[in-house]
């Protein structure tokens, strides 16, 4: 808030102590959801000073509340409800939601000592992981190389992998809410040029969300 203190008195100096009545003010909470749920109460709320608001949010379906945000701290993990205790300022609330089973892949591409070049060993990365809240299985990663390059070796921290054609097929199994997956790949370029290397992954899990399950 904004106080305004006239200065008066004959006094060169003088000195004030401001003090605000907490409980007889009105504060703003501004309340909002997530993609992929809502919330109750939202929007823009009036609370009366040193009040209490509860939040209840419902997550869509095969999604789950993941974390709750006041002015952009996490203050509590999951919950359908939260609340906001003796409110004596204004405040932002953000409830937010994650897919209950929710697999994800992202390429990291090593050029060391300057650009690719042809005739030259090069590698990359891949790593999979389960963003979700469930143990997911039956993981199999598909990583399908250009037709300008020439599959040298691969490997994988879990599970078995195999280069048949043009692909390189992992059966990376299972893995637990917050487990990493990672897969290496060497090749050799045998033409200039831009290549287009695309990996995708997939469980036997249903997920409401795909987008992340393929990377270029």
């Amino acid at each position: 808030g904004q106080y305004l203190a006239p200065l008066v008195g004959p006094a060169p100096q003088q000195f004030y102590r401001l003090g605000r009545d907490v409980g007889a003010g009105q504060f703003h909470l501004f309340a909002s959801a997530g993609a992929n749920g809502t919330l109750t109460p939202s929007g823009l709320l009036t609370n009366s000073g040193l009040q209490s608001q509860t939040f209840t949010a419902v997550a869509s379906n095969n999604y789950a509340v993941s974390k709750w945000y006041l002015d952009g701290a996490p203050i509590q993990t999951g919950g359908s409800t939260l609340t906001v205790s003796n409110i004596a300022d204004e405040h932002t609330l953000v409830a937010t939601f994650v897919p209950s089973n929710d697999l994800a892949v992202t390429v990291f591409a090593f050029r060391p000592g300057g650009p690719t070049l042809i005739f030259e060993t090069n590698s990359y990365q891949i790593e999979i992981e389960n963003k979700g809240l469930n143990q997911l299985t039956g993981i199999l990663m598909t990583n399908t190389l250009p037709a300008t390059v020439s599959f040298l070796s691969a490997s994988t921290s879990q599970g078995t992998i195999a280069n048949l054609g043009s692909s390189v097929i992992a059966s990376i199994g299972s893995l637990k809410p917050g487990d990493l997956a990672t897969v290496n790949i060497s090749f050799v370029p045998f033409a200039e040029g831009s290549t287009t290397d695309i990996v995708q992954v997939a469980c036997s899990q249903f997920e409401p969300d795909l987008a992340n399950n393929t990377a270029i």
